[in-house]
C-alpha cells in the first residue's frame, strides 16, 4: 500500500528544492501524514456533498437550498457571509459556491422545501443572524501560480480547484467524461455518431489559419493559449489564411470577425480578419468565439447565410439543439418581458442571433473539449454574474447535448482530429 500511495506522491519523503535550505530539508524528511489524512479528509466531504446534492435534485418537493457554516473553530469572512444564503436549487451561485469551498472548509448545505422556505422568510433560521434570499454577488480574484507562472482566475473565498459544485449532477460527472474521453462515452450510449459524411480533408491545426498579430502582450498570450487548446482536439480543413489583430482602443465589443464584401461574386468572402481587445474579463473565451465565427462563416456555410434552401442537416441540428436549451429559452423571456415593458432588446436580439449562439456554443465547446481550466473558469465567471448576461453561457449540465452535436457536425468536416483516448 505505502509503495502504490509513493508512486502518486501521496506517502514518502520528497526532495528539498534548495539543499542548502535546512527548513526546506527538514520538511521534506517528514513522512506525508499529514498531506494523507488531508486528501481523505477533502475526498469524503467531497464525496457527501455531492451526494446530498444529487438527492436534492431528484427531489421535487425541496426545491431551494441553504448554505451553512460548519463546525470549525475558526471560519473564513466570506463563507460567515454566505452563512444563510437561501436559493432556489438552479440558482447559478451554487454551480461555483457549493460547499467544500477550500481547504479545511466545513461548511455544508441542505435542500428545503417550500413550506420551510415561507416559515424561514418570517421567522428567519435558528443560529443564522441573516437570512439572504437574493443570490450573493461573487468577487472575482485573479492570482498567479508560481510554480506554473499562469494566472487563475477565481472568487473570493473559494480556493483553488473549489470553484465547481462537487455534486453537479450525474449528466454533469458524464458530461466531464465526454470532454476528457471524447466518443468513448457515446459508444457507451449506443449513440455513436457514425462514419463522417464527407471525405476528410488534409490535417491542418487551426493555428496554421491563423496569422496572430497582436501587438499587446497579455492579449497575444491569450489567444496564443487559446488556439493551442483548440489545436489539441480539432483541424479546421485547409481553411484560408486570417489575420488575428489588435481591436481599436475604446470599441464596445471586446472582440470582432469581420469577413470582407467581393462587389464581383456579390457576397461576403472568407477572406478578412479577427480583431481582439486587450481589455476584457474572458479574453480567451472571447478569441475562441471570434475564431468560431471565422469557422462558422468560412467551412460551415456556403454564402455567409443559415438561410440556404438546404441548409446543412448537421449544423442546423446543432442550432435547433441550442434553441432547447433552458439557457436559451431564459434568454427569450428576458427579452421579452424587457420588450412588454417597452424596453430596449437589441442586445438581447443580439445574443439571441443563430450565429452569435454557435459562436458563444463554439467558445464553451473549446473549453469543455480541451479540458482548459482557464477557459472552464471563465465560463463559471459568466454563469456567476447576477445580470442576464449570465446567460451568454451555458450551465454544464444543459451544455452537455450540445457537445454530442458538435461533435457530430466536425467529425463529418473532418475536422475532429482526437478520436480516441
Amino acid at each position: 500500500m505505502a509503495e502504490e500511495l509513493a508512486k502518486r506522491g501521496w506517502w514518502g519523503r520528497m526532495k528539498p528544492p534548495d539543499p542548502k535550505d535546512p527548513q526546506a530539508v527538514a520538511k521534506a524528511n517528514l513522512y506525508m501524514s499529514r498531506r494523507l489524512d488531508t486528501i481523505w479528509r477533502v475526498n469524503t466531504r467531497q464525496a457527501a456533498q455531492a451526494g446530498v446534492w444529487e438527492r436534492g435534485q431528484r427531489s421535487k418537493s425541496h426545491p431551494y437550498v441553504l448554505y451553512r457554516v460548519g463546525p470549525s473553530k475558526q471560519h473564513r469572512d466570506q463563507h460567515l457571509a454566505w452563512d444563510g444564503v437561501l436559493l432556489p436549487k438552479d440558482d447559478p451561485f451554487w454551480a461555483v459556491a457549493n460547499p467544500m469551498n477550500g481547504w479545511g472548509c466545513k461548511c455544508y448545505t441542505r435542500f428545503v422545501s417550500r413550506a420551510q422556505y415561507e416559515r424561514y422568510k418570517k421567522s428567519g433560521v435558528p443560529g443564522v443572524k441573516k437570512l439572504q434570499t437574493e443570490s450573493p454577488k461573487l468577487k472575482v480574484r485573479s492570482y498567479e501560480n508560481t510554480k506554473t507562472g499562469k494566472t487563475h482566475t477565481g472568487f473570493e473565498g473559494i480556493d483553488q480547484g473549489f470553484e465547481r459544485n462537487p455534486g453537479i449532477g450525474r449528466m454533469e460527472q458524464l458530461g466531464q467524461q465526454f470532454r476528457r474521453t471524447n466518443r468513448s462515452l457515446a459508444l457507451a450510449w449506443d449513440v455513436h455518431p457514425g462514419k463522417p459524411t464527407t471525405k476528410r480533408p488534409d490535417i491542418k491545426p487551426v493555428a496554421d489559419g491563423l496569422d496572430v498579430k497582436l501587438t499587446d502582450p497579455a492579449t497575444k498570450r491569450a489567444a496564443e493559449a487559446t488556439i493551442d487548446a483548440i489545436d489539441t482536439f480539432q483541424s479546421d480543413g485547409n481553411l484560408p489564411r486570417i489575420p488575428v489583430i489588435d481591436r481599436a482602443p475604446g470599441e464596445t465589443y471586446y472582440g470582432l470577425f469581420a469577413p470582407r464584401w467581393d462587389a464581383a461574386l456579390g457576397r461576403y468572402t472568407t477572406a478578412g480578419r479577427i480583431e481582439v481587445a486587450d481589455v476584457g474579463p474572458w479574453p480567451e473565451l472571447t478569441t475562441a468565439h471570434e475564431i468560431g465565427h471565422f469557422l462558422d462563416f468560412s467551412g460551415l456555410q456556403q454564402d455567409g447565410s443559415y438561410s440556404t434552401d438546404k441548409p446543412d442537416e448537421l449544423l442546423r441540428l446543432l442550432l435547433e439543439e441550442i434553441k432547447k436549451t433552458r439557457t436559451c429559452k431564459d434568454l427569450i423571456k428576458v427579452r421579452d418581458e424587457a420588450k412588454k415593458k417597452h424596453h430596449k432588446t437589441g442586445h438581447y436580439d443580439y445574443l439571441l442571433d443563430e450565429r452569435e449562439m454557435f459562436a458563444r456554443a463554439y467558445a464553451q465547446y473549446v473549453a469543455w473539449r480541451s479540458g482548459d481550466e482557464t477557459m472552464l473558469g471563465q465560463i463559471d465567471l459568466v454563469l456567476a454574474l447576477n445580470n442576464p448576461d449570465k446567460l451568454r453561457h451555458w450551465p454544464h449540465a444543459d451544455y452537455l447535448p450540445l457537445i454530442y452535436r458538435f461533435d457530430r457536425l466536425f467529425e463529418a468536416q473532418g475536422w475532429l482530429t482526437r478520436t480516441k483516448l
